[in-house]
């Protein structure tokens, strides 16, 4: 009988380490789960601030374009009434060539009146298109500082949410 109480007190004490081996993996594991969970909830709650922040910027982006749009079209209508203004001057010229045609005596007078036409158009040609052309290029420019500006907004905005 003692041998048999030997027995059991051994097999008793070899339990009892054996159930502690068990319960410290376990109690680990939900402790990393633990920290896995607040991680995660961590990161959802940076994945949300990031969207919003995002979301700000493309709403900021929107309404870059509508102001840039809206100067765009501003500046076709000043460019297609400059055009018009233009066009009402050279035909006034016209008109006014057509006068002088009818004054012409000799060969000589509509040569001259057809030089002098030639070269005036000329120069209206040149000065209309380097008006037209510094508008545009001036206009340009204009248009794309809303979204030049907003650009530069939203690279540092994006930056900053990401950093964070």
């Amino acid at each position: 009988m003692a041998q048999q109480a030997k027995k059991t007190t051994h097999t008793h004490t070899q339990t009892k380490p054996s159930v502690i081996r068990i319960a410290e993996p376990a109690e680990k594991a939900i402790e990393m789960g633990r920290e896995n969970m607040e991680n995660l909830m961590r990161g959802t709650d940076a994945f949300n601030r990031v969207a919003g922040e995002l979301a700000d910027v493309c709403s900021d982006n929107i309404t870059a374009c509508i102001e840039s749009g809206s100067k765009v079209s501003r500046i076709f209508q000043n460019l297609g009434n400059e055009i018009m203004e233009s066009g009402n001057r050279a035909l006034s010229d016209c008109a006014e060539f057509s006068r002088e045609a009818l004054a012409c005596r000799t060969i000589k007078d509509v040569v001259n009146l057809q030089s002098k036409a030639a070269q005036q158009m000329l120069d209206n040609y040149f000065a209309e298109a380097s008006k037209l052309s510094e508008m545009l290029f001036e206009s340009c420019n204009e248009a794309l500082e809303p979204l030049n500006e907003q650009t530069a907004m939203a690279s540092e905005q994006i930056r900053k949410a990401m950093a964070a």
